[in-house]
């Protein structure tokens, strides 16, 4: 691959990226659990009971009955749905279980979830069993993608969660509920499960386009590669020269950057702080990473009083810049006068 076909391969794939929308991260990715289905229907359970602690009342339910009424044509205005037993992992009369059956004097609602499994559940069981519960019982296949086919011979019902989803936001704006916590939570739940369908949707798409281009793909990763492999020459030999010049750069170690083409040389210091040299196609920064707070005062101070000027980045300061082909024992120089700054740290 030469260069101007690369530029056209970057062309294709800018193609195929914009499609991918950026999205905040959520509560349930952070905790590790972004669309485990146990851990959506206990959420879900927890805000379709009007009785929890959330203070929305009956709105969810609500709202999924709204939904299904716009399905089937039945009326639920006139059903009190003021108060439910929920229960999460219903037995069934053959053994399985329902994720989320909810009864009253009035009405049994059976749900069953579905987030990234197939639907290969007994919903013939399901609906017997929901049946012998009560006359008036609604059978709910609760699905991030379209499973109406899953639903054509057993009285279910295929709501999707955009559907659902769509119609709690639209009562939430029309509501005066009280707002706390919960009303959060239930945002980023929501938002947490419509960022998941995107990515579910777009994933054959991009798995498709990455079959069409895999011969462009293996030539630019060689690309890649190639330009790597030299940065990681050039820093052995800046290695190299630090360790004639102190025995601490024997304790030298490497960073590489997964989503870039940069590496970074650093020594760690017991004071707090790391010197960092850093590659990438760009040239060289030098700088010093500062992880014990009370060390960065000491070497903002230093700097300060030889006149060196640092840009911030979080924790980094970084105080040189050398173009890509600079020669490595004038980057040396510099670096030996950042560690000496900061070995008179800890004098």
């Amino acid at each position: 691959m030469d260069f101007q076909e690369a530029e056209i391969f970057l062309e294709n794939v800018k193609s195929i990226t914009y499609k991918i929308p950026s999205k905040e991260k959520t509560f349930m990715e952070v905790a590790g659990y972004p669309h485990f289905e146990n851990v959506c229907s206990n959420i879900l359970a927890f805000y379709l009971n009007p009785n929890e602690e959330h203070k929305l009342n009956d709105l969810v339910v609500s709202a999924l009955l709204k939904v299904v009424s716009q399905k089937n044509g039945a009326m639920y205005e006139n059903i009190d749905v003021s108060y439910f037993n929920v229960h999460r992992e219903f037995a069934t009369i053959n053994g399985n279980r329902i994720d989320i059956v909810m009864q009253n004097e009035d009405m049994v609602i059976g749900i069953e979830n579905k987030i990234d499994a197939t639907v290969y559940n007994n919903l013939y069981d399901y609906s017997e069993t929901l049946d012998k519960l009560g006359k008036n019982s609604i059978k709910i296949l609760l699905s991030l993608n379209d499973e109406k086919q899953a639903t054509i011979h057993n009285d279910f019902i295929n709501i999707t969660y955009g559907e659902f989803f769509e119609q709690i936001r639209a009562d939430l704006r029309n509501s005066d509920y009280i707002k706390n916590k919960w009303h959060i939570y239930l945002i980023d739940f929501m938002n947490n499960l419509m960022g998941f369908e995107v990515e579910k949707n777009m994933e054959q798409e991009i798995n498709n386009w990455i079959n069409n281009h895999i011969t462009e793909i293996e030539e630019f990763t060689k690309l890649l590669n190639f330009a790597k492999s030299n940065i990681n020459k050039k820093l052995e030999e800046y290695e190299r020269i630090m360790q004639d010049k102190t025995p601490k750069a024997r304790n030298i170690k490497y960073y590489y950057d997964e989503n870039g083409v940069s590496t970074t040389a650093y020594m760690v210091f017991d004071i707090g702080c790391n010197l960092d040299v850093k590659l990438s196609t760009d040239g060289w920064d030098l700088g010093i990473f500062v992880w014990r707070k009370s060390s960065g005062f000491k070497v903002k101070e230093l700097l300060n009083r030889r006149g060196k000027n640092y840009t911030e980045e979080e924790r980094h300061l970084w105080i040189y810049h050398f173009d890509y082909d600079s020669e490595i024992n004038e980057v040396v120089d510099k670096a030996m006068e950042l560690y000496n700054i900061i070995k008179m740290c800890n004098t």
